[in-house]
């Protein structure tokens, strides 16, 4: 009979399986009688959301059909007003994502992203570990102007491979491994240290919001800069310890300094559009850092500038771009924001805690360990913008609770989802991986280890400096 099924809905045993469980859990949840605690518009809600999350992560359909159902949902079924559910379309958050990712189009289009990278890369004068600390500083650069952690993958991932092949580094090397395990690194978790550096900050400032806390670029900035430096460059390190080569082979410094320097010569001299993409750059970083001091806020920047990009005379940008835009970002941002707002309002947050909070841990570490985990194992079954959307209010109610600073609590919670064990948890990592360059045994081990320095980071970079700037 599955295999009839198979044939009739193109569903695989394991879809079949999927559907069984999302449709049964979202039924059990409906028939729930309402009461005082549990009124109909709480019930409904938790019934949406659950639906399309497990959408989501089961991959039941595509992403932007569950984040247009979403919002669509809660209005349907008159669990808030459309003032409350659309409420993201009317601040920065979607219109950051939205000029972010037409802002990464022009930075692709420019060439300018490479030429930093490489540039940063020839400073390492051959050293494979200063090379990658090199391109961590291209990571830092180019973060804050690409939200989109698979275009800086992709990116970073077409520069090592180059590298790779150049020097005769093998699939699983040690050297290879820890190129391409450093690469993720440097191109990927910068994001955590800038507001428009994932859509996942955005998401989660969106929440804090909620909670009365007001976070611009500068705020954000300001909050988790240090511990996540810190963070990258012991990484950086870990990854060269575990993957050091003991085979004794000669020092190639002299190969790899030849190579960059034969990549970043074949770019050419800069370009009218480098120069051009260069000067927008730094126009956007100064409005992003001065927000105090005029109207305009992130969403805003971002699309002025793409505005810029447009205009003849600048010409970074044109028409046929706006096809490789992926909407479906923007789309699912709206709906994990509206998740916050309207959970928000119905005291979702509220009715959650005061179940967990007898259990809830109230020492720091204990619940930065709580954090650590919800975070390491929701990422084996959902994406972190999913255990962002679904999990944030509770977390951030508890840390109220618990007399902790919801700002504080936020940051280490968005920190923790950074540990992953298995490559497809993350689309990014599953960039760096399709290269090759390393196994899922070799993943495994290395990401691991990673994992397992976050909650250590956490308890020794963040917590300090959290107390340090008032946050704890």
């Amino acid at each position: 009979m599955l295999a009839n099924t198979e044939g009739v809905f193109n569903l695989s045993r394991t879809d079949i399986i999927k559907w069984v469980f999302t449709l049964g859990i979202c039924a059990v949840l409906a028939f729930l009688p309402t009461s005082e605690v549990l009124t109909f518009q709480l019930k409904w809600f938790f019934v949406v959301t659950l639906f399309c999350i497990f959408l989501m992560a089961f991959s039941l359909l595509p992403v932007i059909v569950p984040a247009i159902m979403m919002p669509l949902g809660y209005w349907m079924f008159g669990i808030a007003k459309p003032p409350v559910i659309y409420g993201a379309w009317g601040n920065q958050i979607t219109w950051v994502v939205l000029g972010g990712l037409l802002f990464a189009i022009m930075m692709g289009n420019s060439g300018l992203s490479k030429r930093v990278a490489y540039k940063c890369m020839l400073w390492a004068r051959g050293n494979l570990i200063l090379v990658m600390l090199f391109m961590l500083v291209a990571g830092l650069v180019i973060t804050p102007f690409v939200p989109a952690a698979v275009a800086r993958c992709a990116i970073f991932g077409s520069i090592l491979i180059g590298l790779c092949q150049a020097l005769d580094y093998k699939p699983n090397s040690p050297k290879a491994v820890f190129l391409f395990t450093a690469g993720y690194l440097v191109s990927v978790n910068p994001g955590h240290m800038y507001l428009t550096g994932s859509n996942t900050n955005l998401i989660l400032t969106g929440f804090l919001g909620n909670f009365g806390v007001e976070v611009d670029f500068q705020r954000f900035l300001f909050g988790n800069f240090v511990p996540c430096v810190l963070w990258l460059v012991t990484a950086v390190l870990i990854a060269a310890f575990i993957n050091r080569d003991k085979s004794g082979k000669k020092d190639d410094r002299k190969a790899i300094q030849e190579h960059i320097e034969k990549e970043y010569k074949a770019l050419g001299k800069i370009t009218g559009p480098e120069k051009r993409m260069a000067i927008l750059m730094v126009f956007v970083m100064v409005m992003l850092l001065t927000t105090k001091y005029h109207p305009l806020n992130a969403g805003m920047i971002f699309c002025l500038a793409v505005t810029i990009g447009f205009l003849p005379g600048v010409n970074l940008i044109v028409q046929d771009d706006l096809k490789k835009v992926n909407f479906t970002m923007v789309f699912l941002v709206a709906a994990c924001v509206a998740i916050g707002n309207v959970a928000t309002e119905l005291g979702a947050g509220d009715l959650i805690m005061g179940y967990l909070m007898p259990y809830a841990p109230h020492n720091i570490v204990l619940l930065i360990g709580f954090l650590w985990l919800v975070c390491f194992c929701g990422n084996l079954v959902m994406t972190p913008v999913a255990i962002l959307s679904s999990l944030t209010v509770p977390i951030l109610t508890l840390a109220e609770n618990l007399s902790y600073s919801p700002e504080a609590i936020a940051y280490m919670f968005n920190f923790c989802t950074s540990a992953i064990i298995l490559p497809y948890e993350i689309a990014a990592s599953l960039v760096l991986f399709g290269y090759g360059m390393m196994d899922t045994k070799q993943f495994m081990k290395n990401f691991g280890i990673q994992s397992l320095w976050v909650l250590l980071c956490i308890i020794i970079f963040f917590v300090p400096w959290l107390k340090i700037i008032g946050l704890l």
